[in-house]
């Protein structure tokens, strides 16, 4: 059942990020019944201390953990080639001034205007 769900919920999560509270909840509804099947709880058991007896992250903090590690992956240079050239850091783009953030390597984040623009990988990734 743990393979078979989280495989299920971590294909392409990244793509879950910025759903609806609504369409979390389903994810996570489905995540809580597999915790009490793992386990064998009741039906109305609380699900809280078995995620937490599970080491299971629940599915909004999952999205966001598998984003953070894929920009690690960035950084880092382990990620595809697509996906580095989307992190793009500030210091090589403003060399004009000298200031003390040019040493922070913070990285870009372009201006967006639609809400549907903030689900993009170059902005949502170094926002996270």
């Amino acid at each position: 059942m743990h393979s078979f769900i989280h495989s299920r919920l971590d294909y392409c999560n990244s793509l879950f990020y910025g759903i609806s509270d609504k369409e979390l909840s389903l994810l996570q509804s489905v995540q809580n019944r597999a915790a009490k099947v793992v386990v064998g709880g009741l039906k109305f058991d609380h699900v809280t201390q078995t995620l937490a007896e599970l080491h299971w992250l629940p599915v909004g903090k999952r999205i966001v953990f598998k984003i953070g590690v894929l920009m690690y992956k960035c950084l880092n240079g382990m990620a595809p080639q697509y996906l580095m050239n989307k992190c793009v850091f500030k210091n090589t783009l403003f060399q004009t001034h000298d200031l003390r953030s040019n040493d922070a390597n913070f990285l870009m984040v372009p201006l967006n205007r639609l809400k549907i623009g903030s689900r993009n990988f170059s902005i949502f990734g170094p926002n996270i």
